[in-house]
């Protein structure tokens, strides 16, 4: 069986707002940024512990402080998908984007062939790492460095078939 990919760039976008929120590699990435608040406002207790205040001033230092940490926690991954949504028209602009937009997904037994006007990528099933799937996408991980984008808004009996033949060789993993 055969799936025709058409990706357009908010296909693109999309794939990395949710690589850079979701995966393994991506929460890693985030938790630094997530932490910082906490960490920062911690040490600025501890410089204060050296005067001497009213137990008034902790408390509405705590009154203070652990709202904005909260909404940082909170506003992070949205923050951060919006960047990746400013970076991909940039990268586009300069010719930098690294997908193809038409290809051709065809599979067997044992591997899948992607085939587009430059190229054909075949990758065994044993090559791939993970893939995700959500109520819009499919995302096939090979590795950190090569993804594949299957819109599930596509000939809906064939993306089902890959679907199919996907999760009975390779761990899956399903987000709403």
């Amino acid at each position: 069986m055969s799936i025709h990919v058409h990706l357009t760039d908010d296909d693109y976008i999309r794939f990395n707002q949710f690589y850079a929120t979701r995966t393994k590699r991506g929460k890693r990435f985030l938790l630094p940024l997530r932490v910082l608040p906490f960490f920062m406002f911690a040490l600025l207790l501890l410089q204060w512990t050296g005067e001497e205040h009213e137990w008034s001033f902790y408390v509405a230092y705590l009154i203070l402080v652990l709202p904005i940490g909260i909404l940082w926690v909170m506003f992070v991954p949205a923050l951060f998908r919006w960047l990746i949504g400013r970076r991909i028209p940039r990268e586009k602009k300069t010719g930098k984007l690294p997908y193809t937009a038409d290809s051709e997904i065809t599979w067997d037994n044992d591997s899948f062939t992607e085939t587009t006007e430059h190229s054909t990528n075949r990758v065994r099933i044993s090559e791939i790492e993970h893939f995700y799937l959500t109520p819009a996408y499919v995302f096939v991980f090979i590795n950190t460095q090569q993804a594949y984008i299957i819109p599930r808004s596509l000939s809906q009996p064939e993306v089902d078939a890959f679907i199919a033949f996907l999760k009975a060789r390779v761990p899956c993993e399903e987000w709403n």
